[in-house]
């Protein structure tokens, strides 16, 4: 193959350096985690109903009380089905990230994706 060309970016890279570059870049990264028309019209990933999953996979220990003073700033889902949705969404992430590491899109070590950095987490 002359060089390499990435589907998700629709970029060509000449070398090996100039594609491990391109897709550890946090644009690239991000690219491969949205969700394309095609896939929310065959219903994998569409429809999510809750804000994007925060930083903890728990509920908000604070809604005891009422309500939360953080409001959607919180990192904590507010009712069992956030939560439910969240842990769906990080399967559906996970299984399109295990896709994108054996399309050789993102490089194996790499473990750091910004805000979806939740994929990692058990």
């Amino acid at each position: 193959m002359a060089g390499f060309h990435c589907r998700v970016c629709g970029k060509h890279s000449n070398s090996a350096r100039q594609w491990e570059q391109h897709i550890s870049t946090e644009k690239h990264k991000e690219k491969l985690f949205i969700v394309t028309q095609e896939e929310e019209e065959g219903s994998e990933g569409a429809g999510w109903k809750h804000r994007f999953p925060g930083e903890s996979f728990t509920l908000c220990s604070k809604l005891q009380d009422g309500s939360c003073p953080e409001g959607v700033a919180c990192s904590s889902a507010h009712s069992e089905e956030e939560l439910a949705e969240w842990r769906e969404r990080r399967d559906f992430l996970r299984r399109r990230l295990q896709r994108a590491r054996e399309d050789m899109l993102v490089a194996p070590s790499d473990n750091d994706f910004g805000k979806y950095s939740f994929l990692l987490q058990d």
